[in-house]
């Protein structure tokens, strides 16, 4: 059995293909493909790409589309009929994203050469501006997507937040447990929270937040929700909503959040019936105005601090109160927000969980998975065995097969290269040395963490190497932080009651003592997001670390996404070698070689 399961219509657009005779999952966003943060443009270019990977699908699935409100709400209608009319919308609707090189990516691969962007996909476009919203409906939908896919199969539609509970919940390991699977994001089929009580494989819907209009809304955005809120005020610091939240999050550990901002929010919701309810207090912070103004009066810092504590506290009451309702100690997190690792912590530590799981792929991408194993279940298929695919290595792999040596070799007269499948012992040592590089191996994970097979990797042993990378490679924000991966022998050594989590969707708490010895690795309210790491997790990663903490006294080095700020995690040879030229890394592993620049020593 072959099923495909699908994101499209909102952002993060992607797909999820589950084997059960192979027991196999092939996985990856648009985004990967054309280098387009939070892409949702059509998924042919997937197809293009991997063709052998849509052959025999036995059923095509889409995580969004039970609501009657699905095709007409602001989502997918609102993206099928106005953002894919043609390449040059599409070209101006991404350019004030990016910097120039960015801009520059886009303008050459769907402006200029529309064909080489994808024949169909154009004529598609065409087409799309003979069609009205107000005359969108889900046949014309279907069509669309068997056209852009390929494919003939019938497309089945499942409730958004049902997709993301889901995909946390039966791949959390909890399946033979009485848990809770929460959904929290900006909105999904008329709702922005669902709460699902879960045993032995199945799932039972208990409780849900509805999205209410903000009638005054001066932004653009008119849905009231805790993501949307929190969008509102990423927009205000001139960040990009629905992809530079983090920096929020980031920011808000250097203020204070005893302020008007957070006191006048915490009047604005209640509990009630299992449902997170928002009452008119909450609309002030949907007028762009108001929101410009509390933020030069507060300050940045304590202007983010303030939605961050707000973000924490109505998470952390509402979790305590589904806890103690449904009489559960563990929970599993889906939707967008649940990247909020601080807010993971939160839910963690106040509310005394015996465990928290957070999908890896979180966001909208999620909604792919969760509607593959939904139409599983329906099957009555055993999809027990997803609680073994514990890393998410589910996308394409580097290998001789895509074009590997060709691309080095077109490349040598500014790099030298040798292959060594031992390359861990030389790796940790250009660490301790204090030198930066990368690692493109294996298979791409997917989500929006590298763990260990598309990452940048550090020593975490000075603060000079964060400012080297935020300035110099990265080229980002200085107040971001870096994460660390970590031995998970390291784990109870190092972090006050840090949960054994492997896809770094958890900050936790360094201890005291270690704060100056791994300064690059510790933000700067003293959490870190940690990935701990086994050895039957990523075994040349495992190495890596066992070999540099010979070198160091500590199994840790720092792990960012191996990609230049504003673009994605790399995914060929070539994006591996633009994003290590561009970057100004000092080597590279790539596959089995080992590249260094020819002047680096």
């Amino acid at each position: 059995m072959r099923i495909l399961g699908i994101n499209i219509g909102g952002h993060d657009h992607s797909v999820f293909i589950i084997d059960t005779k192979k027991e196999d999952i092939f996985a990856i966003s648009l985004e990967r493909v054309n280098r387009i943060k939070h892409d949702n443009n059509s998924l042919d270019l997937v197809v293009k790409e991997y063709p052998e990977e849509f052959k025999n699908i036995d059923y095509v699935c889409l995580g969004g589309g039970e609501s009657e409100n699905y095709l007409t709400h602001n989502t997918v209608g609102r993206w099928y009929a106005d953002n894919l009319r043609n390449s040059s919308r599409f070209y101006k609707r991404f350019k004030p994203r990016y910097k120039k090189e960015q801009v520059q990516l886009v303008k050459d691969r769907v402006s200029k050469n529309p064909i080489k962007f994808g024949l169909k996909n154009y004529i598609l476009s065409l087409k799309l501006k003979l069609i009205k919203r107000n005359d969108f409906n889900q046949e014309k939908f279907t069509s669309f997507i068997q056209s852009m896919l390929g494919l003939k199969n019938k497309i089945e539609y499942f409730d958004h937040h049902k997709c993301h509970a889901a995909s946390s919940y039966y791949f959390s390991g909890f399946s033979k447990e009485r848990v809770l699977s929460l959904t929290i994001d900006g909105y999904g089929d008329d709702y922005h929270s669902k709460v699902y009580l879960c045993e032995d494989g199945v799932m039972s819907f208990v409780g849900g937040s509805k999205v209410r209009k903000v009638e005054n809304s001066t932004i653009g955005v008119k849905l009231a929700s805790i993501g949307m809120l929190y969008g509102n005020f990423t927009s205000t610091m001139g960040l990009i909503r629905d992809s530079e939240e983090g920096k929020v999050e980031a920011l808000a550990a250097y203020g204070n959040h005893d302020n008007e901002i957070f006191h006048d929010l915490m009047k604005s919701y209640e509990i009630k019936d299992d449902s997170l309810v928002f009452n008119d207090v909450f609309d002030k912070y949907y007028n762009s105005k108001y929101l410009k103004r509390i933020r030069v009066e507060n300050g940045d810092e304590n202007f983010c601090a303030a939605i961050q504590s707000f973000l924490n506290c109505i998470i952390v009451d509402y979790t305590k109160h589904l806890k103690i309702k449904y009489k559960v100690d563990k929970i599993c997190l889906s939707g967008g927000v649940a990247a909020n690792v601080i807010m993971n912590l939160a839910i963690f530590e106040e509310n005394n969980f015996k465990d928290v799981y957070v999908f890896p792929a979180m966001a909208d991408d999620g909604v792919a998975a969760g509607a593959a194993i939904i139409k599983l279940k329906q099957l009555g298929e055993d999809v027990s065995f997803l609680n073994k695919k514990i890393m998410p290595y589910w996308g394409p792999e580097i290998n001789y097969k895509n074009n590997l040596e060709s691309t080095l070799h077109l490349n040598r007269d500014s790099l030298n290269f040798e292959i060594d499948k031992n390359w861990q012992k030389k790796v940790a040592q250009y660490l301790f040395d204090n030198k930066v590089g990368a690692l493109a191996i294996g298979k791409m994970e997917y989500g929006p963490r590298a763990l260990g097979n598309r990452s940048i990797i550090a020593s975490p042993l000075s603060n000079i190497t964060r400012d080297k990378i935020n300035s110099y490679i990265k080229k980002r924000p200085s107040y971001q932080p870096f994460c660390p991966s970590v031995l998970e022998e390291e784990r109870e050594r190092l972090f006050v009651n840090a949960l054994p989590n492997k896809h770094m969707t958890f900050a936790f708490r360094l201890r005291d003592e270690f704060k100056n010895s791994v300064p690059s690795a510790v933000h700067v309210d003293s959490t870190a997001r940690p990935q701990f790491v086994e050895r039957d997790d990523n075994p040349k990663y495992h190495g890596l670390l066992k070999e540099f903490k010979k070198l160091s006294g500590f199994g840790v080095i720092i792990d960012t996404s191996f990609n230049l700020h504003g673009r994605t995690i790399v995914r060929t040879p070539q994006d591996a070698i633009d994003d290590f030229i561009d970057c100004n890394l000092d080597f590279l592993v790539i596959g089995d070689y080992l590249v260094t620049r020819r002047n680096c020593n």
